[in-house]
This record gives structure tokens, C-alpha cells and sequence, in this order.
């Protein structure tokens, strides 16, 4: 069986990625925090420390499938960010997708994460637009720098997980009402959704340098 690993696995869009391709791959996870699910090998690594995946892999075999869901995104607008929560947010997603790619070994198949906010843009999301727009091109700047190992992108749209998780319930409620009507199929996303679109990216090997939105046509809504 060929082996994946997934980074930031344990919650969210990586469980879902993780439970997902489970039955017909051999799955490792690799997140900062230590996970409670012994049946699968787990890394604890801060992956945007410098060099610390160099270290940790040095001399490892390569994996066949590297899939990065790991982010970490503080919302606000250009104004209401403080310079440390932008930097924070830009290392966490960004720069941490550019070296988890880098130093971590694979060989097949790369699939990143990004967001439908880099096509459409919202109220206070110019810093998480901009983020998700320059994974986005990293996917066809190392599609050509890789090839034939082929590099994609997951697009998603507002995710009823994860991050939403700390919100109040109330709040919740509210804002997933507001973004399914802003959708053409009438809801929010789930994160097996997402997980569905990283297992196609995986298995079908004519598929390379593409950003896939799957955000339930939230860009035309």
C-alpha cells in the first residue's frame, strides 16, 4: 500500500482527509499538538519551525502522497490585525505549506489547502485572500518544479468545522445561515466534502498544476 502523510490530521479537514483515505492507504499524521489516536503513526513537530522537518526526515524514505491541511489564520481586516497576529497567521499557513513541501520527502502526489477567499474575497479577509492566492500559485510553481510528481490544490469554501469549532454556538448558527444562502447548493461545506476532492487529487494521475474549488459555488453566489 502506498503511504500518506498528512499534515495537521488530527481535527478538522485533515481527521475527515485522514478517515477518508484510511481503507486504501497507509496514513501517518504529523501536527505541533500529540494526538490520542494510537492506530495510526503520529509526529509531533512544529512544521513551521526552521529546519525542523529537514531534521526530523533527514535521511527518511520518501512518502508517496504529502496532503498539507495544517493553518492557522487569526481573522481581521488590514486595519484591525496587529503586525504579530499577520505574521502569525502568514507563518502558520503559508510559509508553513512552503516548508512542510520542501522538507518533508515525497514522491508522487502533493495536495495543498487553500480557500475560495482567494478568488472572492470577503469583509476583513484581505490578509487570509492573500494567503490562500500565494498557496495557490506555490501549487503551479512546484507542479513545474516537480513534475512528473504532480502538485493540486483543495479550494474550499466556509467549512462547518475547525476553526468554527471555538466559536459561541449561537454565532455559529447564524453565520452558517448567512453563508448558505450566499451558496448555490444551498449550505455550508463539510469537511468530508473537502476530504472526497483530496482523495480525486491523489488517485487520478493526469491531474496536475489545478486549483479545485469546492465551496458549493460560493464564488458566483
Amino acid at each position: 500500500m502506498e503511504r500518506v502523510l498528512v499534515v495537521g490530521g488530527l481535527s478538522g479537514i485533515g481527521k475527515s482527509v485522514v478517515e477518508c483515505l484510511q481503507e486504501k492507504f497507509i496514513v501517518e499524521t504529523l501536527s505541533r499538538r500529540k494526538s490520542t489516536q494510537h492506530k495510526i503513526k503520529h509526529h509531533t513537530i512544529d512544521a513551521a519551525e526552521p529546519d525542523a522537518l529537514k531534521n526530523y526526515f533527514f535521511s527518511s524514505e520518501k512518502y508517496d502522497h504529502l496532503v498539507i491541511t495544517a493553518a492557522d489564520t487569526p481573522i481581521g481586516g488590514i486595519y484591525s490585525l496587529s503586525d504579530e497576529k499577520a505574521k502569525y497567521a502568514i507563518t502558520n499557513k503559508l510559509w508553513l505549506a512552503y516548508v512542510a513541501a520542501r522538507d518533508i520527502p515525497w514522491k508522487k502526489s502533493l495536495t495543498f489547502i487553500s480557500g475560495y477567499l482567494s478568488a472572492r474575497p470577503g469583509e476583513n479577509t484581505t490578509l487570509q485572500s492573500a494567503i490562500n492566492a500565494g498557496i495557490e500559485g506555490m501549487t503551479r510553481g512546484i507542479a513545474l518544479e516537480k513534475a512528473p510528481a504532480r502538485v493540486n490544490c483543495i479550494s474550499p469554501g466556509t467549512i462547518d468545522a475547525g476553526l468554527w469549532d471555538k466559536v459561541a454556538p449561537d454565532i455559529r448558527q447564524k453565520t452558517m445561515e448567512k453563508v448558505s444562502k450566499r451558496t448555490l447548493v444551498g449550505h455550508a461545506g463539510l469537511p468530508k466534502n473537502i476530504a472526497q476532492a483530496v482523495k480525486f487529487a491523489i488517485e487520478c494521475d493526469y491531474l496536475t498544476a489545478e486549483i479545485i474549488y469546492v465551496d458549493g459555488g460560493a464564488r458566483f453566489g
